[in-house]
């Protein structure tokens, strides 16, 4: 494959991949958002908490590392409109990983088996539901400002490379 083949081809798949890193991460930052700004408020009880953890192996620079992430965990029970709901979410858009124990268990410090806590609901899906109304989940906004980025440096690398070319014309 020519030079001018594989730079078409390496800057389709970065604009490509720029494109659903941007509409993924949008459309998960939207809902995440709506959702929490629509969400209904009703009374639940805590039934009970555990951390939950995860352990992955990697490969970086061509060395193994172990990695083990933290999940807070909170079992809830709530009702709505006479029918009782049960969960685990804390936040919209569900698990966040920690990466101490630690810090997952400071999370837990603000919910006790047996305690009446707010519950934030979709009312349009009363199952849906959640105990911390955090407005912009970090992981889907970072994959849209990425996506953007990809976007924006596909087409300043196009326009370059465009303009590189035109500039020997006008030497002539």
């Amino acid at each position: 494959m020519s030079t001018k083949k594989s730079k078409l081809v390496a800057f389709a798949f970065v604009l490509i991949l720029g494109i659903a890193f941007a509409a993924i991460g949008g459309f998960l930052t939207y809902e995440s958002y709506s959702l929490t700004t629509n969400a209904e408020e009703t009374v639940g009880v805590v039934e009970d908490t555990w951390i939950d953890s995860e352990t992955e192996t990697r490969r970086r620079d061509g060395e193994r590392r172990t990695e083990t992430y933290y999940y807070p965990m909170v079992n809830y029970t709530y009702e709505v409109d006479g029918e009782e709901h049960n969960n685990d979410n804390l936040e919209p858009g569900g698990r966040r990983g920690h990466s101490s124990r630690s810090s997952a268990e400071e999370v837990l410090e603000d919910f006790e088996e047996g305690e009446e806590v707010t519950v934030y609901y979709n009312p349009e899906n009363p199952g849906e539901s959640f105990l911390i109304p955090t407005r912009f989940p970090l992981v889907p906004l970072i994959f849209f400002i990425l996506g953007v980025l990809m976007v924006i440096g596909s087409f300043y690398f196009l326009l370059r490379k465009k303009k590189e070319r035109e500039v020997p014309d006008l030497l002539k």
